[in-house]
């Protein structure tokens, strides 16, 4: 059968599916069978397929399912896990209760015989009716068939099943499932006609095999090529793969979905770099501001080009002048101004929305220059790194994908033992220059990475498992002399807590709650493949489990690298393992008489570039009291994400006992206090000591003579630091960019992933490498996924083809693709956070399939939930109408702001509403006032970045003065990972606007989440059509009433025909569809359930207040007033 591409348009899938009993040889003892079709009682369901599906393989075949056991209770109480499994019909990776084994056969290989089935054969399916129309169809192959499903892990409570699929027990009084699917001739029992299921599964009707329409090259090294395909090869947008036939489709999606975003907006760059505008100056207290009117023709043609770009505020401008616009007079540095129209400097400068105002700083200009035009350029890929940055870090994603081709090397080749290329150490020696012995530990791991690739191709792990496992050569000598074994080989399984002391591994179980500590245990004990996932909603202790499960990993002696997908998360998790190793230490330590050996604390280092560590460390030499403000911040260069907690500067403080940080512990990381005991002998460091100590100062220190010694001194340790590390905690591209953290990577016996559920693939790659090195994954699949910014955009002049045609493949998240592969998960269901109550509505929607409870400890009676409360009791006073919470919780409610305006940046698609962001911080300012709140315990979030500096400009404002100590408000995805006891949510929609961002599931969870114990949503609850609008409901009716004074349209014969045959049966309401812009500007229509439940929920328990906004003069002058 030849091979398909994808190019062009979508074709119309094949899909014909039947009920079927699946036989043992020919029409021998039942394998499998569709119970309610035949009347039997078999404990395995089966089905026949002919399927074409667009943008997948196509499949004539059958499949048998196998009971994980309802709702996987039992599985999951055993620790084994609960198993997903990607749903087309919901688009979503959902709980799946089956485990399914698919057998493909050979599209060019095999010849179908269809039947009238035999009495014999009929009379033993006595409860099936009209049997002259049973037939036998029997498929002979003369290739081999493609199993799926096959060795991904599986149990079931039922010990018979579970002997079929883990020991390969006969089934039933039949044959077992090995031997089975190695027939050469399969049968099946339909219900239809001979002839008719001849025509129905005829493999011809069937397209070829699928493969992605691009070049077999998909490395860096062919870049121009891949920018060539990716402007060329134009189509439809590709459906979302969870599974690949080839590991070329594999890394052709990942490659692709990653260079498409990022070619595409390089090409953008370089001609935005070329455009021309004018521009004025405007001087200010500290420097210059620049006005440039960007046109509205510039917007339309460049918006998400430009969104993009300018995200981080940092860029460049050329300067022309105007006798000379052939060569640029200049280039400075630039920094985009948030709100122009609030700074004071500005105030007889109005902008528009279209206009860019930006801080300047010259570089080497003629100040007095006259009649300088203005251009907005980036210059070369050298000096604007801003738009440069894209190409690196695709170059870095698009390497690690390719790792996964067979072709590739071992990435970590030094670790097994394997030699050197003599020109290149980073290289792999050629395998015909090795020795025998090094030729054999290469062939063991080529077999480890075919085992990743199995695992990263999603459809199982059958053809790895019929393939004998390497051996040497007296082991294949002596294999041979006993003769060929049938047995399929396990999957290789990892116990995390083998070898580990039993008291230490004992602590680590601890960590978890004592009702879930047997199944935690079980879980760790038995990891296939070494790879575990934890899932959890917000609030269930999942950093706290993830750092359990690294420590785990860790073992006695094991080196983890531990990742996630930004500085913050990263910076979280390493700091939860800090505290959690501490905690382990101290429970193990605990009554140890003097002289036991005592367990270590986990050495855990947060690295930074050694550049910022060096600068940190020398600003706290010159000033202590800096902390993180030591970081190495300049206002015209990107921050940076330097912290000083679990830094090396941090560490290295330790050892020089500075007083900036704790002195060091006992138990911790004994080099840590060998180096101690160095420096404190080394007299040469005496004036580093002293300036440390407090006993001089930086400008006598600068001036001594072992100034640049002691310098060197400090960089040397700082640099060497993240090699001692147990763990080692740092962003993937760090992982790959920092020759530390890569060298660090190479060594590493494991990676533990945190915010896995927000990382794209090709990173999780880059962190993982690709010989099959243990990995746990750590997050939450209804937060926000890994972002992608041409969703839905489309070429100019197109309405079917899309920029980037693998978008939504490249939304699927590193932990999403492997739950969906049948990897065990396990789930956290006790809610630690929130007060009883403030999760009910959040979990029946956005979690519906994950049983939770909430711990003891939050019943809302407990001091902690006081603010909740007092919010409660203030709302019900402000608006009598409110129904209470229900007794003994807290609820979330919605103010509806009847008549607010929202205002809506035609350019950009953010929306502010005045009224919204007035009614919201006037509430806030009266229960600070009211109930002695303080206001750092709420903080202000929003969809809109719009409604963010609108809601600052406001918090500027005399009467607001009461609300100071209130954390900086938010857009919604800045604040995922943060928290408060009181969240308030300015929406900034309403009806005409439509729900927007809220529309999106994902965003929506995190702005529903982030609060303790008290959730006030300020909008407009109509948005979403999910409440009725009173008075629309009214005209409505009152416009039926009019229409309805003649007779009735349709009045006739067959009026009521269908009355009644549905009575009884609720007709499901048919979701609304709007149009909204994405966060990268694109447009894109779409549905709102999860935004619908919500509101309905609210509604429908009382939890709406309304508040009536004035309409005279609403809105005049109010959101351009300055601060008082």
């Amino acid at each position: 059968m030849t091979e398909s591409s994808a190019s062009g348009q979508k074709k119309a899938a094949v899909i014909n599916t039947r009920d079927c009993v699946v036989f043992s040889g020919n029409c021998g003892s039942i394998i499998a069978s569709s119970n309610k079709s035949f009347g039997t009682s078999v404990k395995l369901s089966s089905k026949l397929a002919l399927l074409g599906p667009t943008d997948e393989n196509p499949f004539f075949g059958f499949w048998i399912e196998f009971p994980l056991g309802e709702t996987q209770a039992d599985n999951e109480e055993t620790g084994f896990g609960v198993r997903h499994q990607y749903q087309a019909t919901a688009g979503s990776v959902r709980v799946f209760d089956q485990h399914t084994i698919k057998v493909r056969f050979p599209l060019g290989g095999c010849q179908l015989s269809a039947i009238e089935a035999p009495k014999s054969l009929v009379d033993r399916f006595p409860n099936v009716k009209n049997k002259d129309k049973r037939s036998v169809l029997t498929v002979t192959v003369s290739a081999p068939i493609s199993v799926f499903g096959f060795g991904t892990p599986f149990q079931s409570p039922d010990a018979e099943v579970n002997g079929w699929v883990n020991d390969n027990r006969p089934i039933g009084d039949g044959t077992d499932l090995q031997t089975f699917l190695k027939q050469t001739e399969f049968t099946f029992l339909l219900n239809e006609k001979a002839a008719d299921v001849q025509k129905r599964f005829d493999p011809k009707q069937l397209p070829g095999l699928f493969s992605y329409p691009y070049s077999t090259d998909q490395s860096w090294l062919n870049y121009g090529h891949l920018g060539e395909e990716a402007r060329t090869v134009k189509g439809h947008q590709f459906a979302p793969a969870y599974e690949h036939r080839s590991d070329l489709n594999h890394v052709t999606a990942v490659v692709q979905g990653v260079a498409q975003d990022a070619l595409w907006l390089d090409e953008r760059s370089q001609e935005i770099a070329l455009m021309q505008f004018p521009g004025y100056f405007v001087k200010g207290p500290r420097g210059l501001f620049l006005v440039v009117p960007l046109t509205l023709k510039f917007h339309a043609e460049n918006s998400a080009a430009w969104r993009r770009l300018s995200k981080e505020g940092i860029l460049k401008v050329k300067l022309w002048d105007w006798d000379d616009l052939e060569e640029a007079h200049s280039i400075w540095d630039a920094k985009i101004a948030e709100s122009p129209n609030s700074i004071l400097s500005l105030k007889d400068h109005p902008t528009e929305d279209h206009e860019l105002v930006m801080f300047v700083r010259l570089i080497g200009a003629k100040e007095d220059e006259p009649h300088l035009n203005i251009v907005k350029t980036f210059d070369d890929r050298s000096a604007a790194n801003l738009f440069s940055s894209q190409l690196p870090d695709c170059e870095r994603k698009v390497d690690a994908a390719n790792l996964f081709l067979p072709s590739a090397d071992p990435f970590n080749f030094q670790k097994f033992g394997l030699p050197s290329d003599l020109d290149d150490e980073k290289s792999m020696r050629l395998e015909a220059d090795m020795s025998d012995k090094h030729k054999h530990i290469l062939t063991e791991v080529r077999d480890r990475m075919e085992l990743h690739r199995a695992l990263l191709r999603g459809q199982g792990f059958y053809d790895w498992m019929s393939k004998p496992a390497p051996r040497g050569i007296e082991e294949a000598m002596e294999a041979t002399s006993l003769g060929p074994t049938s047995a399929l080989r396990p999957l290789p399984i990892t116990n995390f807590l083998e070898g580990m002391d039993e008291k230490y591994a004992d602590a680590i179980v601890a960590e978890a709650l004592p009702q879930d500590q047997a199944r935690f245990r079980g879980y760790l004990e038995h990891r296939p493949l070494g790879l575990g996932i934890v899932t959890a909603g917000p609030g269930f202790g999942k950093t706290t489990a993830g750092a359990a499960c690294a420590l785990a990993m860790a073992g006695e002696n094991n080196k983890i690298l531990c990742s996630a997908p930004t500085n913050v998360a990263v910076y979280n998790f390493a700091s939860r393992i800090d505290r959690r190793t501490r905690a382990i230490a101290a429970r193990c330590n605990e009554g140890n008489q003097t002289g036991t050996p005592r367990v270590r604390h986990k050495l855990v280092v947060r690295c930074y570039k050694l550049k910022d560590e060096v600068k940190a460390f020398t600003k706290l030499l010159q000033d202590s009291k800096l902390g993180d403000d030591a970081a190495p911040n300049q206002f015209f260069k990107r921050p940076s994400n330097w912290l000083l907690h679990l830094s090396s500067t941090y560490w290295l403080l330790k050892v020089f006992r500075s007083p900036v940080v704790t002195p060091l512990h006992q138990d911790d990381h004994p080099t840590l206090h060998r180096w101690q005991k160095r420096i404190d002998d080394l007299p040469e460091l005496a004036d580093l000591r002293a300036l440390i100590a407090g006993q001089t100062t930086w400008d006598a220190f600068e001036k001594s003579k072992a100034f640049s010694e002691n310098m060197k001194f400090v960089s040397l340790y700082l640099e060497d630091i993240p090699n001692v590390a147990d763990l080692l905690c740092a962003t993937p591209a760090a992982s790959q960019n920092d020759k530390r953290i890569w060298r660090f990577k190479l060594w590493a016996d494991g990676v533990a992933v945190d915010e896995a559920a927000n990382m794209t693939r090709a990173d999780l790659l880059c962190v993982w490498g690709n010989t099959m090195s243990p990995c746990f994954l750590f997050g939450d699949p209804q937060q926000l996924p890994p972002t992608v910014m041409l969703l839905t955009d489309k070429w100019p002049g197109s309405l079917t083809d899309y920029i980037n045609r693998f978008a939504l493949d490249a939304k699927i998240s590193a932990l999403e693709y492997l739950q969906a592969g049948g990897i065990p998960v396990y789930r956290l269901k006790m809610q630690l956070r929130m007060g009883m109550g403030m999760f009910d509505t959040v979990s029946s929607v956005m979690y519906p399939d994950v049983p939770f409870t909430y711990d003891p400890s939050r019943a809302i009676n407990f001091s902690d939930f006081k603010v909740g409360r007092d919010l409660e009791s203030f709302a019900l006073e402000r608006y009598p109408d409110l129904t209470p919470a229900p007794k003994d919780t807290l609820k979330p409610f919605f103010i509806h702001c009847e008549g607010g305006r929202v205002i809506k940046n035609e350019l950009s698609g953010s929306k502010r509403s005045f009224d919204q962001v007035q009614i919201a911080l006037d509430f806030i300012l009266d229960l600070v006032a009211a109930k002695k709140v303080a206001p750092s315990k709420i903080s202000i979030v929003a969809p809109y970045a719009a409604n963010v500096d609108l809601i600052k400009g406001l918090l500027k404002r005399s009467k607001y003065l009461p609300l100071q100590g209130i954390p900086s408000p938010s857009t919604i995805d800045s604040f995922q990972g943060q928290e408060n006891d009181i969240i308030v949510a300015v929406l900034g929609t309403d009806e005409m606007s439509g729900p927007g961002f809220t529309a999106d599931a994902n965003r929506l969870n995190v702005m529903l989440t982030r609060a303790k114990c008290g959730l006030v949503l300020v909008g407009n609850i109509y948005v979403g059509e999910a409440v009725p609008n009173p008075k629309k409901v009214a005209a409505e009716e009152a416009k039926a009433a009019g229409d309805g004074k003649g007779k009735p349209k349709g009045k006739g014969k067959g009026k009521d025909k269908d009355k009644g045959k549905d009575k009884g049966k609720p007709k499901k309401e048919a979701e609304p569809t709007f149009t909204v812009k994405t966060m990268n500007g694109s447009t894109a229509v779409v549905k709102a359930p999860q935004l619908r439940k919500v509101y309905k929920d609210l509604y429908q328990t009382g939890r709406v207040a309304k508040v009536v906004v004035e309409q005279e003069d609403k809105g005049k002058g109010k959101e351009n007033e300055g601060a008082a």
